[in-house]
């Protein structure tokens, strides 16, 4: 099995600040156990950031080198690590913005985005599960082809998003707002999208 590249940000001290870099492993937990060797630790910090790289664009947009991809990797790793601290207190850090952002093919499955504003991005293809999305701003969001099995969208609003061929198999949706959302192929038991939808059934 081939090996894919990680972006990593992590911190032991916030005084001493955030240790970043590019590494590869197998998958998200052998990245992680090389973490723990390269660093001479038993346990990771909990807020702990990890972003697989894509390696091809499959939604036909144009190529863009490793660099490039390197960077908007970076960027996020930071975008997140300040919407954390704003989470955590309220006196610091950042609510996330990545509206129109191009995340396709992003594979950040179990990403911690509560509240984060990320309408009419393109997160076509990407792998979100068991992502804490709760309160999220999807509107008119491009979810194509998107993983979103057991991911929390509780209270999500997905207005006009498009989630064509999507999988929520499993995903928590009370709450959240599928207003002219497409749903196309969209992999979704009729009991969880009824009562997202706030259907009477008989």
């Amino acid at each position: 099995m081939a090996n894919k590249t990680f972006v990593y940000r992590l911190t032991f001290d916030p005084a001493q600040g955030s240790e970043t870099g590019e590494m590869l492993a197998a998958n998200e937990a052998d990245a992680r156990r090389q973490l723990r060797v390269k660093y001479v630790c038993t346990h990771l910090p909990g807020d702990t950031l990890l972003i697989e790289k894509p390696v091809e664009d499959v939604t036909g947009h144009a190529h863009e080198s490793g660099s490039v991809k390197s960077a908007k990797a970076r960027q996020l790793l930071h975008i997140m690590a300040d919407h954390h601290l704003w989470l955590k207190n309220g006196k610091g850090g950042k609510r996330a913005n990545l509206t129109r952002l191009n995340l396709a093919g992003l594979k950040m499955p179990n990403a911690a985005l509560p509240h984060a504003d990320i309408a009419e991005a393109d997160l076509s293809f990407a792998d979100l599960a068991k992502a804490n999305l709760q309160n999220v701003n999807l509107v008119r969001a491009n979810l194509q082809g998107a993983n979103l099995q057991g991911a929390d969208l509780t209270g999500a609003d997905l207005s006009d998003a498009d989630l064509r061929d999507a999988v929520l198999t499993g995903a928590k949706l009370k709450g959240a707002d599928f207003w002219r959302a497409n749903l196309i192929g969209c992999k979704i038991s009729p009991k969880a999208l009824h009562m997202a939808l706030s259907c009477k059934t008989t």
